[in-house]
């Protein structure tokens, strides 16, 4: 029972408990950290020669990513600070929609989806954290993919906005797709989340199974359209 309780405690405030565990990780070093790795040359272009040097050096292999460099980098600046903080944002905001997404797609187990969301913060695997120029822009790449899962399972679930929101999924998931390779294979989980996420409900359940897959495939459809497009023009474009 009083596992239970706590269960409920936290998952009315977890995200300030996400929060404090991202600041308890990375947030008591961030005035004192400074540029590393890619960062430096990437600062000094976007000083040196602006907007222009930043889609010059990405336009031979992520143009579209370069684009997103070009709006941060003047509001952002030079101050080390500045840049922590973005990457740590990021972090946390792809942390609270792993949250948010597992217990969408399985509300039964939200116990599971506060451990997902708060390793995706936490996970020892990664250890480049203070490099926040290159993967300040990374995590918001990966806050945009999971933006896109949320919001594609909020519009199966929402009939009168579900047209917005499958439009808001698909720009978010061309965000993804277009400035960067790193999490193209895990678009293809998109059908086993909208078949989770159909299962909720009883008239699904009451489908046949080629029924079942039939309707997750064409809900699939403009996604894995946009995948093999933005393929092909990373391909041969």
């Amino acid at each position: 029972m009083l596992s239970v309780k706590i269960g409920r405690l936290l998952g009315k405030v977890y995200p300030l408990f996400l929060l404090g565990l991202g600041l308890l990780a990375y947030g008591l070093w961030l005035n004192r950290l400074g540029f590393y790795w890619d960062d430096f040359p990437l600062i000094w272009i976007a000083r040196t020669y602006g907007a222009e040097g930043l889609a010059r050096y990405f336009s031979t292999n992520r143009p579209f990513w370069g684009l997103v460099y070009q709006a941060t980098t003047p509001v952002l600046g030079a101050d080390p600070t500045n840049w922590q903080v973005f990457a740590l944002g990021f972090r946390l905001a792809s942390g609270l929609l792993l949250w948010q997404l597992t217990r969408l797609a399985w509300p039964r187990h939200e116990e599971t989806a506060r451990w997902a969301g708060a390793l995706l913060v936490i996970y020892p695997g990664f250890s480049q954290q203070f490099i926040s120029v290159v993967y300040g822009h990374m995590l918001l790449v990966l806050t945009a993919f999971l933006a896109s899962q949320v919001l594609m399972i909020l519009a199966l679930r929402r009939a009168q906005s579900s047209l917005a929101l499958l439009a808001l999924a698909w720009l978010a998931s061309a965000v993804n797709l277009l400035c960067m390779e790193y999490y193209f294979l895990l678009d293809l989980a998109r059908p086993v989340l909208i078949w989770a996420a159909l299962s909720q409900t009883a008239a699904f359940a009451a489908l046949a199974p080629k029924a079942k897959l039939r309707k997750t495939l064409m809900l699939e459809l403009p996604f894995f359209l946009l995948l093999v497009g933005v393929t092909a023009w990373r391909t041969y474009g």
